[in-house]
């Protein structure tokens, strides 16, 4: 089975990666947890795959003893802009706009709830 490791699932040994030696009560299940998940020694490297543009490409590490090779950077086009443009704004900033602009605060306000009320009131960042 791809989805094993020391015949343990890979699901069983993800989850209990941070559980103590005695919690989890099995010296063998505790040692292929920490070397399925420890990426001193080669497991754990989950974080890749997660980043991806495509989330259907395929991402392997690099062997240990061999260099990346270098990549360059894209130019990127001064003109567009990915930056956020709430970014300046804290929550409470953002509270204060909702104010500002008649808008109804929730009790329990994130900022996405925020942004998405001001968005929806038409109102756009202003620093």
């Amino acid at each position: 089975m791809a989805d094993t490791f020391h015949g343990y699932k890979t699901d069983l040994l993800v989850s209990i990666k941070n559980l103590g030696r005695s919690i989890v009560g099995n010296d063998d299940l505790y040692d292929a947890a920490q070397e399925y998940t420890d990426p001193t020694i080669g497991g754990g490297i989950f974080g890749p795959a997660l980043i991806t543009k495509d989330c259907t490409i395929c991402v392997t590490p690099p062997a240990r003893d061999s260099a990346a090779p270098a990549t360059e950077a894209e130019p990127v086009d001064p003109e567009v802009t990915t930056e956020d443009p709430w970014a300046d704004y804290t929550l409470v900033d953002l509270r204060d706009l909702m104010r500002q602009h008649e808008i109804a605060v929730p009790h329990a306000l994130s900022y996405g709830k925020a942004i998405a009320a001001l968005d929806e009131a038409g109102v756009k960042p202003e620093k």
